[in-house]
Formats: C-alpha cells, sequence, structure tokens
C-alpha cells in the first residue's frame, strides 16, 4: 500500500471512530445512572459492540488462538505486550467478558469519550504515592471480587515491534498479593495494523491474538515478584518470537514445551 492509499485509509478509520462514538453517545449517558456493577457490563458490552464494528468496517479483522472458555474469567490477571492504540479496541473485541484495567487520568479528559472510558476503568493518578496506592488497592480489591484485570506490563509502546521493553513490576506484585493466576496475550498484529505515534499509518489486514497457557502464583511470596516478572517475560517474548517465524498454530505447543523446559525456579535469585 503506497503512502498516499495509507492516508486514505487511515482519515476512513478516524471518520468511522468519530461517527460511532457520536452514535452512540446517547447510550453512553444513559448508561451513567445505572448502578456501578450493571454500568460496568454495559459500557463494556458497548464497547465491545463499538470495537467489533470499527474494525470491521476498517477492514481489520481479529483471530484469536488457543482461546480458553470459564478458566479464563474470574480472579485473573491478564497481561499482554504493548503495540499500538489498536491494542485497545483488539482486548476488548477479545476478551469478551466484564473486566477492569488500568486508565490514564489525562484520558478521561477527553470529551465523549472520555466518559465510557472513566467507566471500565480504574484511573491512576500518579502524582503522589498516596493516590497510586489508592489505585493499586482498587486492583486488589477488583480481583478480590472476581473480576479480571487487564493489564500491559511494559507500561508504554514496544515501539520498534521486535523485543519487548523490560516489564514493570506492577502486574506481578499483583499477581502474587492477589494469588491470582497469570493469563499472557500475545498481540501478534497490532503494530502493523497501526504503527504507533502515526495517525496515518494503518494497514487492514488479519490481527492475531494467541492466549498462552497459564502462569500460576499460588505460593508464591512478595519477594517473587520480580523474579515471577523476568520469567514471564522470557516465556511471553520466546513465543512472541516464535509466532512471527513459524506457523502460529504451532505456538501453543512450544509455549507448552517451553515451561516444561525452563521452570521458575530457574529464575529465582539465589
Amino acid at each position: 500500500m503506497t503512502n498516499f492509499l495509507k492516508a486514505l485509509y487511515s482519515l476512513w478509520v478516524m471518520i468511522w471512530f468519530i461517527i460511532i462514538i457520536l452514535c452512540c453517545f446517547p447510550l453512553i449517558l444513559f448508561f451513567l445512572f445505572l448502578s456501578e456493577k450493571k454500568r460496568l457490563s454495559a459500557m463494556l458490552s458497548l464497547t465491545r459492540f463499538m470495537s467489533n464494528l470499527w474494525l470491521a468496517l476498517c477492514g481489520i479483522f481479529t483471530k484469536q488462538y488457543n482461546r480458553p472458555r470459564k478458566e479464563i474469567e474470574g480472579a485473573k490477571v491478564i497481561i499482554a505486550n504493548h503495540n499500538s492504540y489498536l491494542d485497545a479496541p483488539t482486548v476488548v473485541q477479545t476478551l469478551g467478558f466484564p473486566f477492569k484495567t488500568l486508565g490514564k487520568m489525562e484520558i478521561a479528559k477527553v470529551p465523549l469519550f472520555g466518559l465510557l472510558y472513566q467507566s471500565v476503568v480504574i484511573l491512576i493518578d500518579r502524582s503522589t504515592s498516596m493516590a497510586r496506592a489508592k489505585s493499586y488497592i482498587q486492583m486488589v480489591d477488583t480481583i478480590k471480587n472476581g473480576l479480571p484485570v487487564l493489564l500491559f506490563p511494559e507500561g508504554t509502546f514496544d515501539e520498534d515491534n521486535t523485543q519487548f521493553k523490560t516489564f514493570q513490576d506492577g502486574a506481578f506484585k499483583l499477581a502474587i498479593d492477589a494469588q491470582a493466576q497469570i493469563i499472557p496475550l500475545l498481540l501478534v498484529d497490532t503494530y502493523d495494523r497501526m504503527i504507533p505515534h502515526s495517525l496515518l499509518k494503518f494497514s487492514p489486514g488479519i490481527n492475531r491474538v494467541v492466549w498462552l497457557p497459564i502462569i500460576e502464583t499460588i505460593g508464591l511470596n512478595k519477594k517473587q515478584d520480580t523474579d515471577l516478572k523476568k520469567y514471564t517475560q522470557a516465556y511471553m517474548q520466546a513465543c512472541m518470537n516464535h509466532a512471527k517465524s513459524n506457523d502460529i498454530n504451532t505456538t501453543i505447543s512450544f509455549a507448552q514445551e517451553w515451561l516444561q523446559q525452563h521452570t521458575f525456579a530457574t529464575y529465582q535469585s539465589v
């Protein structure tokens, strides 16, 4: 696709995003008057519908591999690599069940979209240690109440689409504190579908998501969060490298073999 066609296509993508937000705005306002539990369910259902519609109109088709069923719901920490702004609609479309995620205060201030955004995320205020602690407590409570939390442990975009940025501790500290299983997601193509920091570089096509085998945290203690982080990053990076250079259908068997050959004990600090 030439740069001119890519720019035209990107304009089409942005126009449809605005149209869908405007058309759904009355429903967003109505949902604000519901109870917290009903509001979350309604907003997530609406967000999923909007994501499905927008991606379909943009010619971006999400394909999932190894999607578990009931075992993915409940008190879990779901983590995914972070490639672009397309990650958000992709995971909303992929999960298909209620969840919470962390959200930046700045995005909540965006007109129209901000109302929907702040209804489905745990807003994080990094201005003070007390504010950060409050957000963390909300995440722990969310998991203990049986609702999964989705996090991007890189914290920001993996801009070169090769090696993941160093994972931050938060997701792993949270998983250990809540004694919750970790479900890793590989977003294989979101970088190619939308290159980060450019609104004129969208591309239509397949958008693959791989559900990797679960990592257990039962019995781990707070001193092991850094080891768990390093172990999980090595695991996800190896699986991503495999998915990109081999038949993606073999990624799960590769992941299972990797887990057998690399136990968590080998990543524990002495």
